[in-house]
């Protein structure tokens, strides 16, 4: 889910601006979906494919991976507090207008009715990364 969620996150970027960054940075908690080897070979997947320069993945510190998203489900909590939602279409919806309010370019929901299976398309081209703490991959 996290890869299908920022690789469409970055097909609305590029589609808004017409061009990404150079190099990107990514932030994420500790958890498994996160750190493990199909996660850490699609981003080298997109520095190879020269989609990007460089990507910087950094992992916040144990007990600390949940203060940015603490701040926005707050915001969320409140604005829907006193909604009555009958259908998942009405909650993206009331979900993203409670965050459009604050900001424009950040957080927002989509519906997701089905996710690519990336670790089957990388089948074969994964290698195992346990054993490194860090790695840098860089396309000069």
């Amino acid at each position: 889910m996290l890869l299908h969620t920022l690789l469409l996150e970055l097909e609305q970027q590029f589609s808004k601006r017409k061009q990404l960054p150079a190099h990107f940075c990514v932030q994420m908690d500790k958890g498994p979906e996160n750190s493990n080897r199909v996660t850490i070979a699609m981003m080298a997947v997109l520095v190879a494919r020269c989609v990007f320069k460089s990507i910087l993945i950094t992992f916040s510190s144990n007990g600390h991976s949940h203060n940015d998203q603490d701040g926005v489900f707050s915001v969320v909590f409140g604005y829907l507090i006193d909604q009555s939602i009958l259908t998942p279409q009405q909650l993206i919806d009331l979900i993203n207008l409670s965050l459009s309010s604050n900001n424009s370019e950040g957080p927002h929901c989509h519906y997701v009715d089905m996710v690519v299976d990336f670790e089957r398309f990388l089948d074969g081209c994964v290698v195992d990364f346990t054993r490194y703490s860090c790695f840098l991959y860089h396309v000069l």
